[in-house]
């Protein structure tokens, strides 16, 4: 079965300084239409950073959307043209104060499938150091 829904139309609903939102029209597989609400995100990288004593490297950061603190691994947002290993060399050195000997790329993870098109791109960062 062909589950490939195709665009009809498409409007930027908000265009923020990070985020943008837009509402599109599209074709279902079975002939009918139906309306998809996205969020378009510039993508982001994560880092899995393991100390010399093969410890896991977390942090712990505010999120303003859910009012409280959450312990993470470091992650954050990719600067337009930036490659995502130096997003991530950047990232683990700001929120960290670490940086790391070896980098690896694991993969791509789809944290918000549902609403937006975010990627994050798994980078383990071996054996941080200061």
């Amino acid at each position: 079965m062909d589950l490939l829904e195709k665009k009809l139309t498409s409007e930027l609903v908000y265009q923020g300084s990070f985020l943008n939102v837009h509402k599109d029209q599209v074709a279902l597989p079975d002939g009918k239409e139906a309306q998809r609400e996205y969020i378009v995100h510039p993508g982001a990288v994560a880092i899995l950073a393991l100390t010399p004593q093969r410890e896991l490297v977390l942090e712990r950061q505010y999120r303003y959307p859910a009012g409280r603190e959450f312990i993470e691994i470091p992650a954050g947002k990719i600067d337009s043209g930036e490659p995502p290993e130096a997003t991530a060399r950047r990232e683990l050195l700001e929120e960290t104060g670490y940086r790391a000997a070896n980098w690896t790329y694991l993969g791509t993870a789809h944290p918000c499938i549902g609403y937006s098109n975010e990627k994050n791109q798994l980078l383990p960062g071996a054996r941080p150091y200061s």
